[in-house]
């Protein structure tokens, strides 16, 4: 007999199937994505005329260290992607797609008044 544990986590995961064919014209973008909370956090895939990019963006009003976004030209018109979203419960988040850490940071907060 073969035990497993699986881990626990809290966040959201989805399956994304591209559209086969996307024209994107200049300036133009398409997005799929996932969000947490009202922490704002947002994650997921943009289609731009230059080709796919995944971004995390774990607080607006935090600048730059809350925004990561880079083109990955592993993906392609018609594929399914998973996206994973976690909430790691320490201040940050991870997102990972297709199995695979993308972006680990902190997440954006302010102090209640």
């Amino acid at each position: 007999m073969t035990q497993t544990d699986e881990a626990k986590w809290s966040g959201i995961s989805a399956d994304i199937v591209l559209p086969k064919t996307a024209t994107i014209k200049k300036n133009g973008y398409a997005d799929w994505y996932l969000g947490l909370g009202s922490a704002v956090v947002e994650s997921g895939i943009s289609k731009t005329s230059s080709g796919y990019k995944v971004f995390l963006g774990s607080g607006s009003q935090g600048g730059s260290k809350y925004w990561n976004s880079e083109y990955d030209t592993s993906i392609k018109d018609g594929a399914r992607v998973n996206l994973k979203l976690i909430n790691n419960g320490d201040g940050t988040v991870s997102l990972y797609v297709n199995g695979k850490l993308r972006y680990k940071q902190p997440v954006f907060t302010t102090l209640a008044v």
